[in-house]
């Protein structure tokens, strides 16, 4: 049995199986039987599956269906509610490939795997992005923050970064797991070293935002 697709308004789209009823406004062999929404919402599940290294698949198949389905079409791909991601991360996946869709298999060896960061990336030309790469700033172990901080900065935007209070206090939590976690194999000398260093610490933090000496006696004398 051979499926066949149906079209007619945006929510009347549907998949069935059928002889050769294809149904008004769609003839066989035309570009809405050929493209329809169920063939692609099939070949995007496949790229979807094989996992983030994909990503560029993925994005070139889901720019390829907006580009050949009908009026309505990229609608009911949506209104479907078959797609393996929503409507937002499709819209991320067509700025991806606006971004990339120069790229080939070896430049992607280069690039992170990550939506996000990708999507970031995308903002920049390709001359930037070439560039980028042959420096090695852009490269598979390229963090969101990292992205979003170089592509503000190429831009001449400001990000949104975290105020120095909330780094201060995550680094502080990371710092203290980081200590938790190595001291109880660290040899006696080592904790020595770490009390010594955290002893003048404190002292630098008793003493932050205090005027020098020097300073006070040259106003002194003034």
């Amino acid at each position: 049995m051979q499926k066949e697709y149906k079209f007619g308004t945006v929510a009347s789209w549907q998949c069935c199986e059928s002889g050769n009823n294809v149904g008004a406004g769609a003839q066989p062999g035309a570009p809405e039987a050929d493209a329809s929404v169920c063939d692609w919402i099939e070949e995007i599940k496949q790229a979807w599956a094989k996992g983030p290294a994909s990503v560029l698949e993925l994005a070139g198949l889901v720019s390829a269906a907006r580009n050949a389905l009908p009026r309505g079409g990229w609608t009911a791909l949506w209104k479907a509610r078959k797609m393996p991601f929503g409507r937002s991360k499709g819209a991320m996946l067509l700025a991806i490939w606006e971004g990339f869709s120069w790229a080939n298999v070896q430049t992607f060896g280069h690039l992170p795997t990550g939506w996000s960061i990708l999507y970031e990336l995308a903002k920049l030309d390709r001359a930037t992005l070439e560039r980028l790469i042959e420096e090695g700033v852009v490269k598979p172990t390229l963090t969101l923050a990292e992205a979003k901080e170089l592509v503000a900065r190429l831009r001449g935007t400001t990000s949104n970064r975290k105020s120095p209070r909330t780094t201060l206090l995550v680094r502080l939590r990371r710092f203290e797991n980081f200590l938790r976690d190595t001291l109880p194999d660290c040899s006696p000398a080592e904790k020595q070293l770490a009390r010594a260093t955290l002893a003048r610490l404190i002292e630098q933090i008793d003493t932050a935002g205090e005027p020098e000496p020097s300073r006070i006696l040259i106003k002194e004398a003034a």
